[in-house]
């Protein structure tokens, strides 16, 4: 049985989202410092698509258990 890999950003995809969004969540705007994570707007995209910059959002840990 195969397991399911998560798609993952590469490391000058995190370090522009970050910077662009001055570290704060992009949906509830909190500023969360170290504490962010960069969620996939879709997963359903094709394996070139997936990890590029056009499919990263910002959230904080609440926004990103949300959705």
């Amino acid at each position: 049985m195969s397991k399911s890999v998560k798609p993952k950003f590469k490391e000058d995809i995190k370090i522009k989202s970050l910077l662009w969004c001055d570290r704060h969540c992009c949906i509830c705007k909190k500023n969360c410092g170290p504490d962010i994570e960069l969620a996939h707007i879709s997963q359903i995209l094709d394996a070139s698509e997936i990890n590029k910059i056009d499919n990263a959002i910002p959230l904080c840990y609440d926004c990103h258990a949300k959705i």
